[in-house]
């Protein structure tokens, strides 16, 4: 009966929504509420709600009638004591109530925010709510909750106009939440005080953050909604190996992560409305993380984690925050940095609020085998070999570059982690180095690298961390900071008179000779060689192929053991610190020119090859080459080039000594020999070419007997006066006499008359052809001379003049003294007949 009636009672009631105000229709209608001629009546009644004495308000005589029998409030009765705004509770100490908001023993109830007999509706209108006041704008909640609005809680009317789309407004309202007149936020946004189908009288709940993601779609990050650049929220923290309750923030279920772990709606005292200190929020469950607070990406003045990462609409992955500058931008593209690599740059960059790397740094974005360190998509990244949420893995204080530096592990042992085939250094030739690199680091405290590279600002290709060998290939100037000028191992290369093995040059081939032609600095072998040099010298035939000595008579291998160990070429040659040009590796001997000095350092008396010297009378070095056929040498190089007549000229000491000994050109049928001497070449076939042997019948270019490189051991002759006979016929007798290798041409009558007077072989005019005169000793002279076989004959002449100089005595020196019995004289010079015993003759 009790529904019947207040639906007739309601029915009575309702005016239509033009009427201003309520109207009353009679007295009967105060009596639905006020005590008591309807109860009485039926108060001992199973059925009665309650037997206790109503008064006007009382929540259960508001139930009475709004109990879900109509349909305006039907939500209201479903919500009741659960998802609607509580009553009869206890207002808490610190809310202040209004005085206009009447309580009942101190507690709240239907009466504090409504009343019958109101005329003000909600919003400015006639709903039939019954509020005491107007909550235009949520004016009348804000009344109590004034500590749930202003600093420090969601943003609400003013300072929210304008930005939320029509879209977000429609779903509010879907929800039975309301908007501001100009579409602001209002508590009624996410409240409704009887309608709520969520916690704290929510219009939706907010687990699985639903109501958060009603307005702030685009940050959202959840398994229905993917978004990289925000925080993912609906994951469970576990994953993080951290349990819920040791963290201090609140989850949803199973852990879950909500928007209200993160943010506080109500209440908060930090920036963007954070749950607890950005210091302290993200660590409670990024633990690992935790080490930044105490290095200098803590920023110890700044919110730690938010001044490179955001939660939401970041600018890059790992919810970076920070936008590259125009300068950042640049000088990524410079280093060809990667996406992942652009995050550190943001704040490493020339002129940027952390130092940057410099113009030569170690390479990322480049792909690796090695997975001992954290790759990006298996390419190297800053994070590689930084881990920017620790500033040491040992423990190091701030002030320790090495051990610190945000490295993942310390210097002295990172290198080798995806390097370790250059470890072998630390055996070698370099692992003794001691000296302070660009940074200021040493081999001791920084690693074994340290001392010649460093990771950033490096002065050089390959991460050069020492000054110096400026205007050379990028490995050799590498190389040359420490062996060069001034550089701290000077002395081991370039520390001599002559040059070093020659780099930036060209092979055969095309590549260019650098030290790394011959030398790996990482590697462990004597020397830091990339191939051995013991014995067959493997490593200086890989270039100079032809130059391999085995088999000859200057593979000295197994006359030294310093020979042995450092290859045959060693025998002469040697890289650095050469006591000679071509790399000469031994002391010099004695000579006129570069390559007898050379030469002698071994064929000379006491040296190694004293058995193959030179002797006192050897082919003339010095001279002009006047042939294409055999080089001239370079008196400064020691090599073909611009120069003169030199022991390489006629022999190339890394030839075959069995086939041609050392020769550049064979000498069968004295080759080498006519390659320069042309003309003597005319003898070939004539009675001095003996068994074709040319050349060498007569002559050898070392050990000769006598001047002339003559080759036979000259006979000593007498004039029938007893004097000697000059040298220059004795060549030409010792053949040509008994015994001789010409004795079938045996010239008896050789000598020209002695007399106390000067011949002389100067020229006069109408001087003929050339009539030499010779000293005692053999060489020719212009007067005082002797009348030898030569003055008449040339031994490189054609034979069938019988080797004569001149065709015709016509303006000769016999004519000079003989006048008309020249001609006679000289035809029948060797006859017995033409010499008669004159006043002219002894």
């Amino acid at each position: 009966m009790r529904k019947t009636l207040a639906i007739l009672l309601s029915v009575v009631a309702i005016p239509t929504v033009s009427h201003a105000k309520l109207e009353k229709s009679m007295k009967k209608d105060c009596l639905v509420c006020h005590q008591n001629w309807l109860l009485e009546a039926k108060v001992s009644s199973p059925r009665l709600l309650t037997d206790r004495t109503l008064m006007a308000g009382d929540t259960i005589m508001c139930l009475t009638c709004h109990d879900g029998s109509m349909a305006d409030d039907r939500l209201t009765f479903l919500n009741f004591g659960k998802h609607s705004h509580p009553v009869d509770v206890k207002v808490p100490e610190d809310m202040k109530i209004p005085k206009k908001f009447p309580l009942h023993n101190g507690r709240l109830f239907c009466g504090t925010c409504h009343t019958p007999h109101s005329e003000v509706g909600s919003q400015d209108k006639l709903d039939y709510t019954f509020m005491r006041f107007k909550n235009t704008d949520s004016s009348m909640c804000i009344d109590c909750h004034k500590n749930n609005t202003g600093h420090g809680n969601h943003p609400i009317l003013a300072d929210t106009a304008g930005k939320m789309s029509s879209s977000v407004i429609a779903k509010i309202e879907s929800l039975h939440g309301r908007v501001g007149k100009d579409g602001e936020v209002t508590c009624q946004s996410c409240h409704a005080a009887h309608k709520g189908q969520g916690e704290h009288a929510l219009i939706t709940s907010n687990k699985d953050s639903q109501l958060c993601s009603v307005c702030h779609t685009e940050e959202l990050n959840s398994p229905e909604h993917r978004n990289k650049m925000s925080h993912p929220v609906l994951v469970a923290v576990d994953s993080l190996g951290v349990k819920p309750s040791d963290t201090g923030l609140k989850f949803g279920d199973s852990g879950k992560v909500e928007c209200y772990t993160c943010h506080k709606v109500h209440h908060s005292d930090e920036k963007r409305l954070l749950a607890e200190s950005p210091k302290s929020l993200c660590v409670a469950c990024h633990v690992s993380e935790k080490t930044i607070l105490h290095s200098k990406h803590g920023f110890a003045d700044k919110d730690a984690c938010l001044e490179c990462h955001t939660a939401h609409k970041a600018v890059g992955a790992n919810l970076w925050g920070r936008k590259l500058n125009d300068k950042a931008t640049a000088y990524a593209v410079y280093l060809e940095a990667s996406d992942a690599d652009r995050m550190c740059i943001s704040c490493h960059y020339p002129g940027g609020e952390a130092p940057d790397m410099g113009t030569i740094s170690h390479p990322t974005n480049v792909e690796t085998k090695f997975r001992s360190l954290p790759l990006k998509k298996g390419r190297v990244a800053c994070v590689t070999c930084h881990n920017p949420h620790k500033w040491s893995a040992v423990g190091a204080p701030k002030s320790d570059r090495a051990n610190g530096s945000f490295l993942r592990v310390p210097e002295k042992d990172l290198c080798s982690r995806c390097h370790p085939g250059n470890c072998a250094c630390k055996k070698g030739v370099h692992g003794a180095i001691d000296n302070r690199n660009v940074l200021g680091e040493t081999p001791r405290n920084a690693g074994r690298c340290a001392a010649c590279h460093v990771p950033h600002k490096a002065v050089g290709a390959y991460l050069k961390g020492i000054r110096g060998g400026e205007g050379l290939d990028n490995v050799s100037a590498f190389c040359m900071a420490c062996h060069g000028e001034g550089g701290v191992a000077r002395a081991k290369v370039m520390a001599g008179k002559f040059k070093d093995h020659p780099i930036d040059v060209r092979t055969k081939d095309g590549k260019v000779v650098t030290c790394a032609s011959c030398h790996n600095p990482h590697s462990g072998n004597p020397y830091a060689l990339i191939v051995p040099v013991e014995g067959d010298s493997a490593l200086c035939l890989k270039c100079h192929k032809d130059k391999n000595l085995k088999g000859t008579a200057h593979y000295l291998v197994a006359k030294s053991e310093s020979i042995e160990k450092n290859g045959q070429c060693s025998a002469c040659h040697t890289p650095h610190n050469p006591k000679g040009p071509t790399l000469w590796n031994r002391e010099l001997g004695e000579g006129k020119t570069i390559n007898e000095r050379q030469c002698t350092s071994c064929h000379a008396p006491g040296k190694m090859a004293a058995s193959l010297t030179t002797g006192k009378i050897s082919h003339p070095l010095g001279g002009k080459v006047e042939t294409d056929a055999v080089p001239a040498i370079n008196q400064k190089t020691g090599v073909p080039g611009e120069g003169v007549v030199d022991c390489a000229s006629c022999h190339d000491p890394h030839g075959s000594a069995a086939g041609k000994p050392f020769l550049r050109v064979t000498n069968r049928g004295s080759k080498l020999c006519i390659s320069c001497h042309k003309t003597e070449a005319a003898i070939k076939g004539t009675g001095h070419d003996v068994n074709g042997q040319m050349c060498s019948a007569c002559h050898v270019p070392h050990q000769a007997k006598g001047a002339f490189l003559w080759k036979i051991e000259l006979k000593n002759f007498t004039y029938p006066n007893g004097e000697t006979v000059d040298r220059a016929s004795s060549y030409c007798l010792t053949c040509h006499s008994k015994g001789g290798v010409a004795e079938n041409a045996t010239v008896e009558y050789f000598f020209h008359p002695r007399a106390d007077f000067d011949i002389v072989a100067q020229d006069r005019p109408g001087r003929k052809g050339k009539w030499p005169i010779f000293a005692e000793n053999g060489t020719e002279v212009k007067r005082a001379g002797a009348i030898a076989c030569e003055t008449c004959h040339d031994a490189h002449i054609h034979g069938k003049t019988y080797f004569l100089r001149n065709r015709t005595i016509a303006g000769s020196t016999c004519v000079d003294c003989h006048g008309d019995e020249a001609l006679i004289r000289y035809m029948w010079y060797h006859k017995k007949e033409v010499r008669q015993s004159t006043s002219s003759y002894k």
